[in-house]
């Protein structure tokens, strides 16, 4: 496989604060409990689709990798090698693509990030110097140069956030800023300092969207942020694991990897990477003592499922789905998977009988004599009401 499931120990979030100490208007509490879980995985599954991409006219020439939600469809972008982007049919064919890269006004170096804007129809890609939108038929609209050094780029409504997820804020660098239509500056860095002291020059990690929101976390503490894209509010989810002990020593370290690891191998400290929220559950791949295991709990009930350290096929299917570039629709997750995972699922499950194998057999009644590249994976949970 190229991609693999890879699992880096490092700290995203440590709990380092007595319960008694959190009380804020703009937070709430999640408790994980994390011992008291009774179900398993498949009972929180509603159905798993994976569906091959077409591409009769071939028009895939680099490698894809992130989906972006447009109107009723997606499209695919690849950001590695040919910087395109495909445009996926109903049928999940190929219909056309937007390529044009080069140096000249109207295109770009490089994909850096790219936003679909839905009020008005197009696509917006970030290059190195430049904010570069595009039409649906790949006509070029405009480019508008910049000066700032975003990592990602996000659309709230007409405006845009632009974010610096790997720096520290030193040295002049903000947490992010809100941008115009026309991609002027109208604010720097909406302050956290009211929230968390350490949040405010620590990178931020594990960015990812889900409708009006903005989800991002720090390296120092056990809190998952949330900026309201209509009012640019933030607040925070504090995960409360159960019985974890109290370590604030490591969580007052700016350079800290290293204890970080060393206590996580050495003590019963939960961990946690890739998180995933939807409309009624809390996804993560969680470590103990270095082995890394997969938790699912719904945000209610509190029930949840948690894997052992040796992983099967359902914890590691789900677990792909945390680490992809995905996207999050109410209890749905959606992610582009190489052909040769998949179809490595579906060897295993060709000799297994339990459910999830099942549910990706049934939906996979493809001719499996094309030799497909990609698949399209739609993981639908359980509404916690029907549960």
């Amino acid at each position: 496989m190229k991609k693999k499931i890879v699992l880096i120990l490092f700290s995203i979030g440590l709990y380092s604060c007595k319960p008694n100490e959190i009380a804020e208007n703009n937070s709430n509490i999640l408790e994980l409990n994390i011992e008291s879980y009774e179900n398993e995985l498949m009972d929180f599954i509603e159905s798993i689709k994976i569906r091959p991409i077409k591409d009769p006219a071939n028009l895939i020439n680099g490698y894809p990798e992130k989906i972006v939600k447009i109107d009723s469809g997606f499209a695919l972008v690849d950001f590695q090698v040919n910087h395109e982007i495909y445009l996926l049919a109903d049928d999940f064919n190929i219909s056309s693509k937007i390529a044009s890269q080069g140096e000249g006004p109207e295109e770009y170096s490089r994909i850096y990030d790219i936003v679909y804007n839905p009020k008005r129809k197009l696509f917006t890609i970030m290059d190195l110097n430049k904010m570069v939108e595009f039409g649906f038929n790949g006509d070029f609209k405009r480019a508008v140069p910049f000066t700032y050094f975003p990592d990602r780029l996000d659309v709230f409504n007409n405006t845009y956030i632009i974010w610096n997820n790997n720096r520290p804020l030193e040295n002049n660098y903000f947490r992010y800023y809100r941008l115009s239509e026309d991609y002027e500056i109208v604010e720097e860095q909406i302050p956290f300092n009211s929230y968390e002291d350490n949040f405010s020059r620590e990178p931020a990690e594990s960015v990812f969207t889900k409708d009006d929101h903005i989800y991002f976390t720090s390296w120092m503490n056990d809190t998952i942020y949330s900026l309201t894209k209509e009012s640019s509010k933030v607040s925070k989810t504090i995960l409360k694991f159960e019985n974890s002990p109290v370590n604030s020593t490591l969580s007052n370290k700016f350079n800290f990897e290293e204890e970080i690891e060393k206590e996580a191998l050495n003590k019963d400290i939960w961990l946690w990477e890739f998180p995933t929220i939807t409309d009624d559950y809390f996804l993560s791949l969680v470590f103990r003592s270095g082995n890394p295991r997969f938790l699912i709990q719904q945000n209610k009930t509190g029930k949840g499922y948690l894997s052992s350290t040796h992983l099967t096929i359902n914890d590691a299917f789900l677990l792909m789905a945390m680490q992809a570039k995905n996207i999050v629709e109410e209890n749905t997750i959606y992610y582009l998977a190489e052909a040769e995972m998949v179809e490595e699922f579906l060897m295993i499950c060709f000799e297994k009988d339990d459910l999830i194998c099942s549910m990706l057999k049934s939906n996979n009644s493809e001719d499996h004599t094309v030799n497909y590249q990609f698949y399209f994976v739609e993981i639908n949970l359980k509404d916690e009401n029907n549960f």
